[in-house]
């Protein structure tokens, strides 16, 4: 049970970092195809982070 806990715990905070990093390339008026290349995120996800 632990290990689950861990894993889900280290994939939501990586989600959060690339959703943070997402949210800073966004600030700097990059396009959102290219922090969806960078990042990984869809469009739909970027589009929320606004």
């Amino acid at each position: 049970a632990k290990e689950n806990g861990y894993s889900s715990g280290y994939d939501s905070g990586k989600s959060d970092g690339v959703s943070n990093i997402a949210k800073n390339m966004l600030k700097k008026n990059m396009s959102i195809e290219d922090i969806s290349d960078v990042t990984g995120l869809t469009i739909d996800e970027i589009n929320n982070l606004k």
